[in-house]
């Protein structure tokens, strides 16, 4: 017998054995006890021994096999508890006889013999890594149990399958399955439906445990595994525990992740996640993929989308600040309004049990309201008992050294779970959880969970923290909260936006935090635009008919008399907080003295106040013309160097405040006291020097339209024969039509561009020809000339004519190849052969 190598100093990995402790996933026992109960095996052997001329071997192992009989017939293998608690007592009958089962696997065997042998081995192989070191010490073991995996024996092909999972679960052992050519067979199992329910299970958590292997990973084809793996998702049981750890396995290979995305794991594993359906590890396996796919922002607000969050982990030692208010009465979300009870309660209970009293759908409460309930006072429970990340307490010093360390929760859970971060006093760690709400705050649903898991008080708390990290953090959430409508009215009831006015006026503050809280001003000072539109679209009369009808259901009635209600008793709304706070000089200092990104949001800021008369001729009698010419005057005399690179972002930032500045001016101009007091003559002036400017279209497009209404005020010039009107046209229009023509596929827009420059120019103003040419127009008239519309073709040949007059074009044209269009134009006698022949008469030959 030869001896079995020891396998020292590794220790093997708990075996993904999922549901092993089940009898029917054991091999059946019947197989070992066929060696005691009959006597065939030992015949056989000895026959086929004789047919290969080995007499010798045939009497040795005859006897050999017979001994084991005798040893076999008085094992009972029913209880494999009992058997398990006793192997270290005493040995097990095939303990021993690992060599001779090695030997039986041979290919030259019987398939009954192969079969037998198998079987025991995987049995031998349950009892851990000492066992299993003892069978791979044998050469060539893996090859001949790779040959056994497409046998048509059921029994052989599950054991086989099943050993060399036990095998691959060891990270000593692992590589040697990998290298034997397991790999290509499991996947062959795997992509044959035909095949036996067990023996499928069995390879799929082989190849499990072989994906762990980088190497193998690369072997192998996702696309051809994941309609497989699909249909394992939908099963029960070990198939689904494998299918989950191998996608998790897939997703540690970033140029995985596309694939699994277009494969729609996003949403198959959301769904799981938030059915609860399936086992503890097939859940865990799920989150490892959302774990990886997280790192991609695309991917992350995908999987948000999908109603899972990401939570920071702090670990457990963060949460011994949390003071559980034991004391207080349990409080329903914010903004849910139900009837008290009609008893009063001495201790409080009828709060607490206020959802068993839904008599009469009194207090129907819809499901994501429910689930908000139930997952506040989980995670606040969680947090009174403990119990809070307990699991990563082991890694605590991991977590603390690992910021962007995470975990995947559903909504009804990770949102409870982020609010209680937030109520934490170690302000570094309220601000990560801050973050997260700003990163999830991307639809109306999730804004709404937000506010009614009662995170607005904390995030306004995180405003005067002192802390310039926490603060950002705060101010970002709140301004993606503030989309919402809704929440925006309890944004401004916790006292938000005088909280921002007072960092506003903070000589102190950093760039970026006074960034943040400008744009989140930018929303709240929003606040009315909606109600507005609801007066102008005339649904105030519907909901007072509403409100007072007898045929409408009380329902209905109940809601127009709320929406009704809240409009009338809005007295104060946030932009009058803003002002009384204090907050015009401030943001006019801000927009005088910041970069060109402050500039512009204070500018939006203060074009949300203009709305009212008041507040508009407040801003400019607090001042706000001279930087308004301050920064129209930079950009007349600003310079660029042609050998300098110009920062592209510095230069988007500077065209951004500009826009916003213009916005401004235009939101101001409505105002007759305004028009009144502002300096519209120097402010003419400057922005028709800045249109002669190498300004992009779209930036040109709001200066044109504050120099039309300046021009409309006070009918300015720029010299004693040149209007606003016409500098608008050759600086912005022109230059915005030969672009249209030139850059876009749409044959009618490229018409109607041609239609406006032949109006333009058939005016006779020698500049709106010159502009033509300036902006390049030549090249694209005639390309369209060739492959336009027959109007646009009849437009475009206008244009060349008047552009061909001046000399000074001649070369452009030749470049452009007019010739040719012209000269089938003229053969084809069309109705503007005439004027293709004028010119070409002009072209010099």
């Amino acid at each position: 017998m030869i001896g079995a190598q020891a396998v020292a100093g590794n220790s093997i990995l708990p075996f993904r054995l999922a549901g092993l402790h089940n009898t029917h996933n054991w091999p059946d026992h019947g197989g070992f006890a066929k060696l005691g109960n009959h006597g065939s095996l030992s015949a056989r052997r000895r026959a086929h021994c004789t047919r290969a001329g080995n007499n010798e071997e045939v009497g040795s192992l005859g006897r050999e096999l017979d001994m084991k009989t005798e040893v076999l017939r008085g094992t009972d293998f029913s209880d494999m508890a009992e058997e398990e608690t006793s192997r270290q007592e005493l040995q097990l009958p095939e303990e021993g006889y690992i060599g001779l089962f090695v030997r039986m696997l041979g290919m030259d065997n019987l398939v009954e013999d192969r079969e037998e042998a198998v079987r025991a081995l995987w049995r031998h192989s349950m009892g851990g890594l000492d066992c299993i070191s003892e069978i791979v010490a044998y050469p060539g073991v893996l090859t001949l149990l790779v040959s056994l995996l497409p046998s048509k024996r059921t029994a052989s092909s599950e054991a086989a399958a099943g050993l060399l999972r036990n095998v691959s679960s060891c990270d000593v052992h692992r590589p040697s399955v990998a290298e034997s050519g397991a790999v290509e067979e499991l996947i062959g199992i795997l992509t044959r439906r035909t095949l036996a329910q067990e023996v499928r299970e069995q390879a799929a958590n082989c190849l499990w445990n072989l994906s762990l292997e980088e190497v193998v990973r690369n072997r192998l084809d996702i696309s051809e595994l994941l309609p497989v793996l699909w249909t394992m998702l939908d099963s029960e049981g070990s198939d689904k525990e494998a299918a989950t750890g191998i996608l998790a396995n897939f997703a540690l290979n970033d140029c995985n992740h596309e694939l699994l995305v277009e494969a729609g794991i996003i949403p198959k594993l959301a769904d799981l996640l938030k059915s609860g359906e399936g086992s503890r590890v097939t859940r865990q396996e799920a989150r490892k993929v959302f774990l990886e796919l997280v790192q991609n922002a695309q991917f992350k607000q995908m999987i948000i989308e999908e109603g899972m969050v990401p939570v920071p982990l702090i670990g457990a030692s963060a949460y011994k600040s949390f003071k559980p208010l034991l004391d207080v009465a349990p409080t329903l979300p914010e903004g849910l309004n139900v009837k008290p009870p009609s008893l009063p309660s001495t201790f409080g209970a009828g709060k607490l049990l206020l959802g068993l009293g839904q008599k009469d759908n009194l207090y129907n409460l819809d499901d994501a309201t429910q689930l908000a309930i139930e997952g506040r006072a989980r995670q606040h429970f969680l947090g009174r008992v403990g119990l809070l990340e307990k699991e990563a307490s082991k890694q605590e010093a991991t977590t603390a050294s690992r910021k962007d360390a995470v975990t995947i929760m559903t909504w009804w859970d990770g949102i409870p779970r982020l609010v209680l971060i937030l109520g934490l006093e170690d302000i570094k760690v309220a601000s990560l959880a801050a973050s997260t709400i700003s990163e999830i705050a991307i639809n109306e649903d999730i804004r709404l969970a937000i506010q009614k898991a009662g995170s607005i008080p904390y995030l306004v708390r995180l405003l005067g923290s002192g802390d310039e990290g926490a603060t950002e953090a705060g101010a970002a959430a709140l301004e993606q909260l503030a989309v919402s409508f809704d929440v925006r009215k309890s944004i401004d009831a916790h006292g938000a936006v005088p909280a921002l006015a007072e960092i506003v006026k903070a000589d102190d503050a950093p760039g970026s935090v006074k960034e943040k809280v400008l744009m989140a001003l930018d929303r709240l000072t929003q606040t009315g635009e909606e109600v507005k539109a609801m007066i102008k679209s005339g649904a105030f009369p519907a909901l007072l008919n509403m409100a007072n009808s007898s045929s409408a259901n009380t329902y209905a009635k109940q809601e127009a008399e709320g929406i009704l209600e809240e409009l009338s008793s809005r007295k104060v709304d946030s932009r009058q907080k803003l002002v009384d706070a204090g907050g015009i000089p401030a943001l006019i200092h801000t927009f005088a003295s910041g970069v060109p990104s402050i500039k512009q949001k204070a500018a939006r800021v203060m074009e949300n106040l203009a709305a009212r008369d008041s507040h508009a001729e407040s801003i400019v009698t607090a001042g706000v013309e001279l930087p308004l010419k301050s920064l129209l005057q930079v950009i007349v005399e600003e310079r660029v160097d042609p050998l300098e690179t110009p920062d592209i972002v510095e230069l988007e930032e500077t065209w951004a405040a500009i826009t916003a500045a213009c916005r401004l001016l235009n939101k101001l101009l409505i105002h007759k006291k305004v028009r009144e007091i502002i300096d519209c003559r120097g402010l003419a002036l400057l922005l028709a020097q800045a249109l002669k400017s190498d300004l992009p279209l779209h930036v040109k497009d709001w200066v044109s339209a504050s120099l039309l209404n300046l021009d409309r005020l006070i009918g300015i010039t720029t010299n004693a024969n040149v209007t606003i009107e016409s500098e608008v046209i050759v600086h912005d229009r022109i230059p915005r039509l030969v672009n249209e023509i030139e850059s876009s596929i749409d044959r009618d827009v490229q018409e109607e561009a041609a239609i406006q420059l032949r109006d333009l120019v058939s005016q006779g103003i020698e500049s709106y020809v010159a502009a033509i040419a300036n902006a390049g127009g030549i090249f694209p008239l005639v390309e369209l000339l060739e492959s336009g519309t027959l109007k646009a073709q009849e437009a475009a040949l206008s244009v060349l004519y008047s552009l061909g007059t001046n000399e000074e074009n001649h070369p452009a044209l030749i470049r452009a190849g007019v010739v040719t269009p012209l000269q089938r134009i003229v053969r084809t006698e069309c109705s503007q052969w005439k004027l293709a022949l004028y010119l070409l008469r002009v072209l010099p030959a």
